[in-house]
């Protein structure tokens, strides 16, 4: 599961706290990370957490709702 914490303006105007991804949005996310990894030269498996946790920062710098639509 995957959560993304909309914006202020989203939670202002309509009260949306968080957005959970559907299985289509869930695959389209899934595949931007294997891709991700892909281009750092490693796999999920076989990265250490300092990568892991720099992909994450990495990734949460990018607008998650485009990148998953």
């Amino acid at each position: 599961m995957i959560r993304i914490n909309p914006n202020a303006r989203e939670k202002s105007s309509n009260g949306t706290k968080a957005l959970y991804l559907d299985p289509q949005q869930l695959g389209r996310f899934q595949q931007h990370i294997t891709a991700t990894l892909r281009e750092k030269g490693m796999t999920i498996n076989n990265a250490t957490l300092t990568e892991l946790q720099q992909i994450n920062h990495e990734i949460r710098g990018k607008d998650l709702a485009a990148w998953i639509a």
